[in-house]
């Protein structure tokens, strides 16, 4: 997952698509608190965390390529 910093704020962006969240806090910890209770989810694969929007979220785990 990309993560930006705009005007103080977090941005991520799915690994799968180009869907972005845009949290409303620059704390990393509250911004995927934010993110993952509107669907946002983390995945290990191997030894790399990947990160998907909620439309990916499902497709991500069985695909993650």
């Amino acid at each position: 997952m990309t993560t930006e910093r705009q005007g103080g704020v977090l941005i991520f962006q799915c690994d799968k698509c180009p869907e972005t969240y845009d949290a409303t806090t620059g704390v990393w910890s509250d911004a995927w608190q934010e993110a993952k209770t509107e669907g946002w989810r983390a995945f290990k694969l191997n030894e790399v965390w990947c990160h998907s929007c909620p439309d990916c979220s499902s497709d991500f785990a069985r695909h993650p390529t």
